[in-house]
């Protein structure tokens, strides 16, 4: 009878064992799902923050030395959009000549400061390193073409800013 109930007693044991452990099983399926949840998630953060430093990377900081140099345009009037458009196209060709960096395209913003001038319809920043990377960029083939491109656009002769940063 010893035996016996040793045995009912093991075999009681065992089952609540695997009673036990099956409700483990349901609650680590539970954690893993959690776990592959957040592992996803976390993949994702990871590419988003990847993207923001791939944009952070493009952008070249000004530095004290840098020469800047920017460009007002006023575009002839009754110009179609399309020809605005390939006027912003045209200078973006500029961003190639690897004397300039952080080069900019804008176009004016109403902020309702009537400081602020409202005579020009496009701006175009750029910066150089030096006064000598600017002036290897003032003959560059790509600077030259782009100039006689836009030229029939212009309602006039550009504004052009210089100046270095102290």
């Amino acid at each position: 009878m010893t035996k016996f109930l040793y045995g009912g007693k093991r075999l009681f044991f065992i089952g609540l064992l695997f009673f036990i452990g099956m409700g483990c099983t349901d609650e680590n399926a539970v954690m893993q799902n959690n776990l592959n949840q957040m592992q996803a998630d976390l993949e994702q953060r990871i590419k988003q923050l990847e993207s923001i430093q791939q944009r952070f990377s493009k952008i070249d900081p000004i530095e004290k030395g840098d020469f800047l140099h920017e460009v007002y345009f006023n575009l002839k009037k009754g110009i179609t959009e399309k020809e605005r458009a390939d006027f912003i196209n045209t200078l973006s060709e500029l961003k190639t000549i690897d004397e300039a960096k952080g080069t900019q395209i804008g176009i004016p913003k109403d902020t309702g400061d009537k400081r602020i001038r409202r005579d020009y319809d496009l701006v175009l920043h750029m910066s150089f390193n030096n006064f000598e990377d600017y002036k290897t960029y003032q003959n560059h083939e790509t600077h030259l073409s782009v100039k006689k491109k836009i030229g029939n656009l212009l309602a006039g002769p550009p504004f052009v800013y210089d100046y270095e940063i102290k």
